[in-house]
């Protein structure tokens, strides 16, 4: 049988093959855990690595952060609070927890 001449399909009934039907997945969703910390579950980061290594990842996430632009949304909040606050009358506090290496603050 040739392209030209179709399925045998096609051919018994003159029309197209029926589509095959879709049948549905259900979907089971649960909520996690988070009543206690899961420690078979860690992340690479909190294993022990080498100063260089440690320093290596840094300058990998500042560069994301960067590609990303992932700076904006904190500095575009940080400008938003100087324009509502008396800058330069008082001193504004910047407490960075989890900073990893500081490009965020040095950013700021």
């Amino acid at each position: 049988m040739t392209s030209e001449e179709g399925s045998s399909e096609e051919m018994e009934t003159g029309a197209p093959a029926p589509p095959l039907p879709v049948i549905p997945v259900p979907v089971v969703a649960t909520m996690p855990d988070f009543s206690r910390r899961e420690f078979a579950l860690r992340e690479l980061m909190d294993e022990p690595c080498t100063y260089a290594d440690y320093c290596a990842a840094m300058q990998d996430l500042a560069q994301v952060n960067r590609l990303t632009r992932g700076y904006g949304p904190t500095l575009d909040f940080l400008a938003r609070v100087l324009e509502r606050t008396k800058v330069g009358q008082e001193p504004l506090h910047i407490v960075d927890v989890g900073c990893g290496h500081g490009d965020g603050l040095r950013e700021i």
